[in-house]
This record gives C-alpha cells, structure tokens and sequence, in this order.
C-alpha cells in the first residue's frame, strides 16, 4: 500500500520545509529539474510541485530522491534554524507517515497501528555517542562541560524532567526533545517520578 504524507492541516506543515530543503539540495548538486527527476525515477511535473510546496509526496519518492541527492531522509524535513537552544515538543513534531485512521493497541494488524514522527537530524558531524539516562524521583545529575562544540540531543521516553545548559535548561515530558551546547555545565533534573531519556551526544 502506498504511505504517503498526512493530508489535511499536518500537510502544508510537512511539505513547506521539503520544498525549500528539495530546491536547495538540488541547486547545490547542480542538478536541474529534469535531471533530478528522472535519476530519481519520477516525472519532472511531480518534482516542480514538490519543490511550490504542492501535492501529497510518498514515502517512497522521498527515499528515492533523498539517496539522490546523496542526503539521510530526514534531511528533506529539516524545518530548524541555528540557536543555542532548541526544543522541540512531541505535538509539535511532523507526523510522516501513519497506517491506518487509529493508532493505538486496538489497531494491532499488519499495516495498520503505525505512526512515525521526524524529531531530529544532524549533517556534517563527526561521531555519535547515544546512552540512556534514568533518573529516581527528585535525582539531580550535574555534568561538567564536555569538550568544545560537542552538542547534546535528549529525548524523553518517560517522566518530567528539567534538562538542559545551565541558564538555559526547560522542562520537558514524554516524547519531547531538546538539543542544547554541552560543552558548558548541563544537568537532567527529575521532577515529578522517575525519568528515563534517550541522551546523544553530538561530537563535531
């Protein structure tokens, strides 16, 4: 069954940042319209929508023009802006690909029950280092600054937490996601149970 991106209200959220990143990519490659197009195996027209920020894009045209264009696939829905601080919310993060009207356990069948949200990509660093960080009720875990330009990705699987650069921290719940500078004080704080994250760290 063909996946495609979510219509409606979540689309135009989606598409927008696909348009630009699509538009850019290609420009940068050299490429033109036609080229891109058919080294991706689609028709010239449909790639001239995508890149106006029209129509209703597949999974499957995505992968193929990300490997094209020789970038990850979440590149192409790379929607951020450089800053210190960046949080990004779980409600807030796009809804790519979904099966089926229901998600949940009732929606258990092959095909149906899936759900994908795009919450982080990275270009042009060097190595990754992911652990995960539980934290006992009211625990507090103070880190000295890692070295320069090392950024640190924390996603909440659980609990309520104040994480973050010292100054700069916020609080936040399941699903939600914070990058920050780690190469100054940083700390994950459990506020109201026990927390567990998803903590990356970002080497340049």
């Amino acid at each position: 069954m063909r996946q495609a991106i979510p219509a409606d209200t979540e689309l135009q959220d989606v598409v927008r940042p696909i348009a630009r990143n699509l538009r850019r990519l290609r420009e940068q490659t050299g490429r033109s319209l036609s080229a891109l197009a058919q080294e991706a195996g689609i028709s010239k027209s449909t790639l001239s929508q995508l890149e106006r920020g029209q129509g209703n894009p597949s999974i499957e045209t995505l992968w193929s023009l990300a490997k094209v264009l020789g970038v990850p696939f979440a590149a192409l829905f790379d929607d951020t802006h450089p800053s210190a601080v960046n949080v990004l919310r779980f409600e807030e993060a796009p809804v790519i690909a979904r099966s089926g009207r229901g998600y949940g356990a009732r929606a258990a069948r092959e095909g149906h029950g899936f759900l994908m949200r795009h919450v982080l990509n990275r270009r042009g660093r060097g190595e990754l280092e992911v652990y995960v960080v539980d934290l006992e009720p009211g625990a507090r875990r103070s880190a000295s600054p890692h070295p320069p330009g090392v950024v640190e990705h924390a996603i909440i699987v659980t609990g309520r937490v104040d994480v973050g650069a010292e100054g700069e921290s916020a609080v936040l719940g399941p699903g939600d996601r914070i990058s920050f500078p780690a190469d100054r004080h940083h700390h994950y704080e459990a506020l109201d149970g026990p927390v567990r994250s998803i903590s990356i760290l970002d080497y340049p």
